[in-house]
């Protein structure tokens, strides 16, 4: 009884994960139809394996005979690739949509090809016994269009492709049997006869067909079956994973930048231990921000916050850094937390100017339009942070910590009383140089300043004036 309900249990689930729609993707309609451009692209792959499998096979045909009798086959190469585009066409506008008209095209499939490898060619100018025909080896081209299906990412149709190759053959084969001209022996009569030459000149008859031959290859046919659909089945699960990871990646770019979502999705438990990164640290923001908000709506502020937001990540995500939070009216960057990042000072440097000259057009383009002009302070600095998951279980982020940080942010509070678009710290222009660039790169020296927490002085840099419009 217990070995019974194993069979029966995995007998179940076995057929759950052939019939599972999406590979057992369910409730996101979005990752669904991720796994339905999967699957079709499975489907257009067969269809084009399918075209050079027949391409093959025509010119090996053509190579061997007369070109007459080879055009007849190149003709049906032709019909089932013309079906095969036809099924990639249907699977690229909705794989289930459609479903019922291809399993049709794979029972016409497999009732041409069991056509033409059964039935003599009919442009052969003499008379071919059909038994003879079964004995040219042309069985192995069914087994092609098995394989083909083995690539479409469903056990469904790997089972429907080896049903119909089945039963059409099987088919075939009967129709043949049935014929005056045709015989064959059983296996037990077979077996009676103790004579080797009696037996050579059964099968050497040519009017003799063997049913041990056909059950064979019906047994063959169905292993082969079972085998590629155990394959779709994993296949299908692995293509299930990767549309999920893809789809959980995807989320995660929404709420951080590119190459944190990557560092998210792949990294596992590596980022639970934090890691100490030599960086640069950006921090920009809109100087008179909450005397602007003063004059506008509350829908208007927002959608200011937003404008501002979106040209603050594309240009940072542009120089490959990441863009870490919002705090208000201010981004924090970082350029260097990720190992193998070349030369973070220099491209948090490029980044800073890149955000004055977007920040100016967008500042021109509001004032032609009749609306307050804007202006950024963005400041800079390079040392040591510490990256990695910080926070409690219920609510956690992945954070970059340290001094550098907090300097950054004095060093961007600097721009109001220095009257500076950019100041950066002289660790950043000493990081700049060392990478290879110009240090200080156009920037003017400001002298020592002592900045708030700070025991020393800090030698700063400054770029262009801060924009008297603010």
């Amino acid at each position: 009884m217990g070995r019974n309900r194993l069979s029966f249990r995995f007998l179940r689930r076995a057929w759950r994960a052939v019939v599972a729609p999406y590979g057992g993707i369910d409730g996101s309609p979005i990752l669904q139809a991720q796994f339905e451009q999967v699957e079709a692209t499975g489907v257009r792959l067969a269809h084009w394996f399918r075209a050079v499998s027949m391409l093959v096979a025509c010119s090996w045909i053509l190579a061997r005979a007369p070109i007459l009798s080879a055009l007849y086959y190149v003709g049906i190469a032709a019909v089932l690739v013309a079906s095969g585009y036809v099924q990639s066409v249907l699977a690229r506008r909705g794989v289930r949509r459609h479903a019922l008209a291809r399993y049709g095209f794979i029972l016409f499939d497999a009732a041409l090809i069991t056509t033409a490898v059964l039935l003599p060619n009919p442009t052969v100018p003499y008379d071919w016994p059909i038994a003879m025909q079964l004995r040219l080896g042309n069985y192995e081209f069914l087994l092609i269009f098995l394989l083909l299906a083995g690539l479409t990412f469903s056990p469904a149709t790997v089972l429907a492709t080896g049903a119909s190759l089945g039963v059409c053959w099987s088919i075939g084969m009967t129709l043949i049997l049935m014929r005056a001209d045709v015989f064959t022996v059983s296996l037990d009569a077979l077996y009676t006869i103790n004579n080797v030459d009696s037996v050579l000149e059964l099968m050497l008859n040519r009017h003799y067909v063997s049913a041990v031959v056909w059950a064979q290859q019906i047994v063959i046919l169905t292993i082969l079956t079972g085998i590629l659909a155990a394959t779709a089945v994993r296949s299908r699960r692995l293509a299930s994973r990767e549309v999920r990871l893809a789809y959980e990646r995807a989320n995660l770019a929404r709420y951080f930048s590119p190459n944190l979502a990557r560092t998210l999705a792949t990294a596992g438990e590596a980022i639970a231990h934090p890691k100490q990164h030599s960086a640069a640290v950006l921090f920009v923001d809109l100087v008179g921000f909450t005397r602007l908000c003063e004059q506008l709506a509350p829908d208007d502020s927002v959608t200011l916050l937003q404008s501002y937001y979106q040209r603050c990540a594309g240009t940072v995500f542009a120089h490959q850094g990441t863009l870490n939070k919002y705090i208000g009216d201010a981004v924090m960057a970082t350029f260097g937390i990720f190992e193998q990042e070349p030369r973070p000072a220099t491209r948090a440097l490029a980044c800073a100017r890149d955000l004055l000259e977007e920040m100016q057009r967008w500042s021109e383009k509001r004032q032609a339009a009749g609306r307050a002009p804007i202006a950024v302070g963005i400041g800079i600095h390079h040392g040591q942070v510490l990256v990695g998951d910080a926070g409690d279980d219920r609510c956690r982020e992945f954070a970059v910590l340290g001094s550098t940080v907090n300097i950054a942010a004095r060093v961007e509070r600097e721009t109001r009383r220095l009257s500076r678009a950019l100041v950066v710290s002289d660790a950043l222009a000493q990081a700049v140089a060392e990478e290879g660039g110009t240090a200080p790169g156009g920037l003017e020296d400001l002298g020592l300043h002592s900045l708030r927490g700070l025991d020393e002085p800090l030698r700063l840099w400054g770029g262009p004036p801060l924009s008297p419009c603010c």
